[in-house]
């Protein structure tokens, strides 16, 4: 995903006068295209700044120097919009300028979601992260509380029903200890859950989003399951609920959950293939009005 960063003043190709012989109109039209590229030079710190930031989170580079100048990028595209918005175009030129201030609102947009990106991505990485640790967590404890192996015993019936009663004894201690590990990670499931609920993504990153709260959901759920059902006598049916406990954490890679992904990216690709599009309408209009200003 990479930042269209376009300016609409730097598409624009100044209608030039011809001396004596130039018209009322083209005079005011080119007079309008110079007050917009003055808009440019005027900000041309700025831009330069911009381009360098969008340069660098296109090229993934890391840190927070980046995430700050790719929010400065935002507002030094807000100003060049309030400032040609400000503007007053002839009648000859109020295509051009819809035009153009069609175009700094479209990239001002995709600008408003690349600093949403830079906000919002590290902490979805260390949330994720965290509940990955979590699942560390829970695999140590749980092989360390490993049920043990059911084994052929031979002997009299006492001493066959005294090792079934040590066996049952032990693989209840087992589970037991096996449902203190998956309640305690579903507790900590639970405060990842919250600080995923209170990020605020933009439209590009809301369906993964939605796909991590939705697993993580499914996974305390059956998690709290599986855990009063291991602290029960009976466990013939922890196997049953230990499958959908693995299960529940596969939720955010269905493929439901990627299509919407794919969906939003494609999204925001058609967003920023816009500014380009309206780029190419601009310089048509400029175009057109060089040849019918003469």
């Amino acid at each position: 995903m990479v930042a269209a960063g376009a300016v609409a003043a730097a598409t624009l190709v100044t209608v030039e006068g011809h001396s004596s012989t130039e018209s009322p109109a083209h005079r005011s039209v080119s007079t309008y295209i110079k007050q917009v590229d003055g808009v440019q030079q005027q900000l041309r710190v700025r831009l330069t700044k911009m381009f360098t930031a969008y340069r660098e989170f296109a090229t993934q580079t890391k840190g927070a120097t980046v995430a700050r100048d790719v929010r400065a990028a935002e507002r030094t595209l807000a100003a060049v919009e309030r400032r040609v918005r400000a503007l007053h175009p002839p009648p000859e030129a109020a295509r051009l300028h819809r035009l153009v201030l069609e175009l700094l609102e479209a990239d001002r947009g995709v600008a408003h979601e690349l600093s949403e990106l830079t906000t919002f991505t590290p902490r979805l990485h260390a949330a994720v992260a965290a509940a990955a640790v979590a699942g560390k967590r829970l695999s140590r404890a749980l092989a360390a509380a490993r049920l043990p192996a059911a084994h052929a015993v031979r002997g009299t019936p006492k001493q066959i029903a005294r090792a079934r009663a040590i066996y049952r004894t032990r693989a209840l201690a087992a589970a037991s200890a096996q449902a203190d590990a998956v309640v305690s990670y579903c507790r900590r499931l639970g405060a990842i859950l919250a600080l995923l609920r209170g990020l605020h993504p933009p439209r590009v990153m809301a369906p993964t989003l939605d796909a991590q709260i939705a697993a993580l959901k499914a996974t305390r759920r059956t998690g709290f399951a599986l855990g009063d059902e291991l602290r029960k006598t009976d466990l013939s049916n922890v196997p049953v609920l230990s499958r959908r406990f693995s299960v529940a954490a596969r939720t955010a890679a269905s493929v439901a959950a990627q299509r919407a992904q794919i969906a939003a990216i494609k999204a925001y690709n058609a967003r920023v293939r816009r500014t380009g599009a309206l780029n190419a309408r601009i310089r048509g209009e400029v175009v057109r009005l060089q040849t019918a200003l003469g």
